[in-house]
């Protein structure tokens, strides 16, 4: 219906920021939260990433008509091992060079 609705390729310039902005939130709370072991770091961070772009997608589902469901899940998932990954990144630095 609106083909110039959703990008081709995606826009560097407004999804940096994004990404910066979680990756500091997830510093800064595994941080005040003390969370040093790997896996707690990748659970935390599994959980942190999903849960953000849940709510991101979710909204973009009830404001809009081209994000389905199954792009949510998808996104969700994708999210969450990421988030695992940059998690586990995370608590195994702060643990070493903090």
């Amino acid at each position: 219906m609106y083909p110039e609705a959703v990008r081709a390729t995606p826009d560097f310039i407004s999804g940096f920021p994004v990404a910066l902005i979680q990756i500091i939130g997830l510093i800064a709370l595994m941080d005040s939260l003390k969370i040093a072991t790997l896996s707690s770091g990748a659970v935390f961070g599994a959980v942190f990433s999903a849960g953000i772009w849940l709510i991101v997608d979710l909204q973009m589902v009830s404001t809009t008509t081209f994000v389905s469901y199954s792009y949510v899940g998808l996104d969700a998932v994708l999210s969450a091992i990421m988030g695992a990954i940059g998690g586990g990144v995370v608590a195994w630095s702060l643990k070493k060079f903090a």
